[in-house]
This record gives structure tokens, C-alpha cells and sequence, in this order.
């Protein structure tokens, strides 16, 4: 791994860890030990923020660190009518979501936003999490029906 890499794996980590100072959270209370290929940097924690259980992910990939915020809305199965569902996240994604994207992940309708960490900083990070958090909570009744 290279020396640029750990660098900016090292600022990454402590965006993050700031973000959960920022709360008064412990970060290592909420990390998730995770298993790593050989040479890859990973790390994980599952917060609860709002009425949303938030993934952040922080992943160290050949092109830049990534952190990538997720969180489930509903399961694919307290849905009637999937067809007008995938319909309707398509056209959500397409004209009124920012900075997040709805998917489909092991059943379950989710919520993700990811990005570069490059020249990220805490209000950055801050954002990035309520808005999936907030997309989640405003959503979720409004699909289901689907």
C-alpha cells in the first residue's frame, strides 16, 4: 500500500472519528470488526441516527477512500406491487433525490450515498449521513404503499 494511500486513509478515518466526537459517541463502541482481503483497508460501523440504523463504510479502493452511508427503508416483501415500486425509485433517483440513490440489496429497498474522501471535512460527512437518514424516514411510508 502506498505511503498517498495511507494518508489519506489516515485523514478519512479521522474525519470520521471526529464526526463521532462531534455526537459524543464512542467510535469504537460502534465499529464492526470486518475481515479484509489481504492489502485492503476496511472499516465499518453501525449508528443509530434519527430513527435510522446508518452502515458507513469506509473503503480504500485503487482510485481513492470511499465512504459509502447506508440504510435500510423497508423489505422487498412488505410490498404488494414491486413493478410500480422499481418504477417509482427510478423516477425518485432521476428528479428528486441529491447526493443519495435508492437500491435493492438482499431484499430490501436501501438508501446510499457514497463518495470520495478526498478534501472532505466534517460538515461534509455530517450532511452526507442526515440526508440518507432523512431520505430513509420521508420515503418509507410513501413506498410502501407501492
Amino acid at each position: 500500500m502506498s505511503d498517498n494511500t495511507l494518508k489519506q486513509w489516515a485523514m478519512a478515518n479521522a474525519v470520521l472519528v471526529s464526526w463521532f466526537e462531534h455526537f459524543e459517541l464512542s467510535e469504537s463502541q460502534y465499529h464492526i470488526p470486518h475481515c479484509c482481503e489481504e492489502g485492503e483497508l476496511i472499516k465499518e460501523w453501525f449508528v443509530k441516527v434519527g430513527t435510522a440504523d446508518i452502515l458507513l463504510t469506509l473503503i480504500s479502493t485503487s482510485a481513492a477512500v470511499m465512504l459509502q452511508v447506508r440504510t435500510s427503508v423497508f423489505e422487498l416483501s412488505e410490498c404488494d406491487s414491486k413493478e410500480g415500486l422499481y418504477e417509482q425509485l427510478l423516477e425518485l433517483n432521476a428528479t428528486e433525490l441529491s447526493c443519495c440513490a435508492f437500491g435493492l440489496e438482499d431484499g430490501e429497498v436501501v438508501v446510499v450515498s457514497d463518495r470520495s474522501m478526498t478534501n472532505v471535512d466534517l460538515q461534509q460527512v455530517i450532511q452526507m449521513i442526515q440526508t440518507v437518514s432523512d431520505t430513509a424516514h420521508s420515503y418509507k411510508n410513501i413506498l410502501q404503499d407501492k
